[in-house]
């Protein structure tokens, strides 16, 4: 078992504990799902989210996440306002799945962003798109 003082070591972003909409779209039996739920963290490299589904580390599955620009701090070059809400849009792989008590049917995701953030707002009517590499320090 992995304690959280040796997750944090492995980490390569801070994580902040931010209650954010998440959605999260991945393809089961041939079909699209969907999955909405509220983050439990974030960072730059990553989320960690509740989920009814045991989705299996290694499970690609897309994501949305809807925040104030002034959550992503320097990550966002845009001149937006700190408060206007931005959608947040990566690709991410599932890298553990754990069941939150045993047959509870409760899971809590952890993903790891596996593709370029892209990061859009509204500006007078018309969409603005942003696309940012996320490169790990070090």
């Amino acid at each position: 078992m992995i304690t959280e003082a040796r997750a944090q070591e492995r980490r390569q972003f801070d994580r902040f504990k931010i209650n954010l909409p998440i959605e999260a779209t991945y393809l089961a039996d041939g079909k699209q799902q969907t999955l909405r739920s509220r983050s439990i963290n974030f960072s730059a490299g990553g989320a960690c989210f509740p989920s009814t589904l045991d989705l299996q580390p290694g499970t690609f599955i897309d994501v949305r996440i809807q925040t104030p620009a002034g959550s992503l701090g320097s990550l966002f070059s845009g001149s937006v306002d700190e408060n206007e809400q931005v959608l947040i849009r990566s690709g991410c792989e599932v890298v553990h799945c754990a069941e939150e008590g045993q047959g509870s049917g409760d899971y809590r995701l952890g993903v790891r962003f596996s593709g370029p953030m892209r990061i859009s707002h509204s500006d007078n009517g018309s969409e603005i798109e942003e696309t940012k590499e996320i490169t790990p320090a070090g």
